[in-house]
């Protein structure tokens, strides 16, 4: 009688261990994924803590709201490309409607970035082109942005492997920081139009033998700095009547 009961016992646990087994294999056998990348013109980095929502929803023919078949929400790397995959119920897609893909990046809050166009979302993998919000493009191109330091009063900044070339990043909230070729600064800034000024610059005390000169010539360069110009990847400073330094993007 205690072998019939070990048997039965082993044999229930056996059948629920398998059952479990074969529920999971099901789902697992019935999803199917998205898959897909996200891109922007833009030249600029995203800022930390920006996350990437997909979602695949209906479309529906009359004025009714969409219904959202599945979706998902990431931390977005700091710039383009985007690499996304999103996973699905096939059951819920019905052969007689419409279906797009929509995708944003998001940061506390507001949506940086968004996807405009209808999205065939079974054509993968795909290539979506977000576009900047409306109120992101108010702000100016050159924000949080790497600046690489190329040209002072028309003589070229000596790069070097071995050493961090000079910079500056405007960071939201008027701050700036960057790096002289010696030492690191922050500070303020101010925007308006096309003009810029830098205020309040510190640095770190750090003596540099050989970068002392182009330290001292930089933070002559966010003294005397009135205007910028934006042309492509390339940002120029002005004083008064002429330019002054020569910057380029630079994406890690």
């Amino acid at each position: 009688m205690h072998a019939v009961i070990v048997s039965m016992v082993t044999l229930f646990l056996y059948c629920s261990t398998l059952h479990a087994t074969m529920k999971e294999a099901a789902i697992h056998h019935t999803s199917s994924t998205i898959e897909g990348t996200l891109l922007y013109r833009e030249r600029m980095l995203l800022p930390a803590g920006s996350s990437v929502v997909v979602t695949l929803e209906d479309l529906p023919y009359t004025d009714t709201p969409s219904t959202v078949i599945a979706t998902t929400t990431f931390l977005a790397p700091k710039a383009p490309p985007i690499a996304f995959r999103l996973t699905y119920d096939p059951k819920k897609i019905e052969k007689n409607r419409r279906y797009t893909l929509n995708a944003a990046i998001m940061h506390k809050g507001n949506t940086l970035f968004h996807s405009v166009n209808h999205v065939n979302p079974f054509h993968t993998p795909l290539k979506i082109l977000l576009k900047r919000s409306p109120q992101e493009q108010e702000n100016t191109s050159i924000t949080n942005i790497h600046w690489k330091l190329l040209y002072i009063e028309g003589a070229a900044i000596a790069s070097s492997e071995k050493l961090k070339d000079p910079n500056f990043i405007l960071k939201k909230g008027n701050k700036v920081i960057g790096f002289t070729g010696c030492n690191r600064f922050v500070g303020t800034y101010t925007l308006q139009g096309d003009r810029i000024r830098f205020v309040e610059i510190s640095t770190t005390p750090m003596h540099c033998s050989n970068t002392m000169e182009t330290q001292k010539a930089f933070e002559k360069v966010l003294q005397d700095a009135r205007y910028f110009k934006v042309q492509g990847e390339t940002l120029e400073l002005f004083d008064d009547t002429h330019v002054i330094a020569n910057f380029r993007a630079v994406y890690f």
